[in-house]
């Protein structure tokens, strides 16, 4: 009958059109074969591109919209948390001066060690940064603590530092004031570290005088 075969016709359109938008959708050309290499290689190379153009920090924003301006002293951190998100990208940017700089730096043995962090920066691979939380630290206080870890790999160790910061505000501008340490699980692929080496976190210290306790 005429009404069962425009019946069928309908049917294979409709099978069709949804052959076409599920290869789409999984980007195929229309026949359902996958695109050419060069079609793959220029996708491939543009998330290449698109992810150094995201921020380290992990905010999803572009670096030059988020941390850079920051870093490079061309605006003030907002919060405690902006301001903890900053430093961790110029770990991992390298941005040693900036790392200097933002903290309250402290006379003695308590004082930031500046050629072992800028080792720490550049030896390590950054692997990202995770806010757990934050206690205060908005625009309008002036001090605040932002509980975070932030996971690299150095010398055969991956590791987690995982640290709650405390942030105070001088001269209208939040710096780093300290911070406390708490335990983590190390996964080793290297020989355990000496007490007397150097400890792999960055403070500068012996491993026994420091996270070696």
């Amino acid at each position: 009958m005429k009404y069962t075969s425009k019946s069928s016709k309908f049917h294979f359109f409709i099978a069709k059109t949804d052959k076409y938008l599920r290869c789409f959708f999984k980007g195929m050309r229309p026949d359902c074969k996958r695109p050419p290499v060069w079609y793959t290689a220029e996708r491939s190379q543009g998330d290449e591109i698109m992810d150094k153009k995201l921020c380290p920090c992990g905010s999803g924003l572009n670096y030059s919209g988020c941390c850079e301006p920051i870093i490079k002293g061309k605006a003030k951190a907002p919060t405690a948390e902006a301001l903890m998100r900053a430093r961790y990208s110029a770990y991992v940017k390298h941005e040693i001066a900036f790392i200097g700089s933002s903290c309250i730096r402290k006379e003695g043995e308590n004082d930031i060690d500046m050629e072992e962090t800028r080792k720490w920066s550049e030896e390590s691979e950054w692997l990202g940064l995770k806010i757990h939380g934050t206690t205060k630290g908005a625009s309008s206080d002036s001090e605040g603590v932002v509980d975070f870890s932030a996971f690299y790999a150095r010398n055969g160790l991956r590791d987690e530092h995982r640290e709650s910061a405390a942030f105070k505000k001088v001269d209208g501008a939040w710096m780093y004031s300290d911070g406390s340490l708490a335990a983590t699980t190390i996964v080793r692929s290297s020989p355990k570290v000496g007490r007397n080496d150097p400890c792999s976190c960055g403070s500068g210290k012996k491993f026994k005088h420091c996270c070696g306790k």
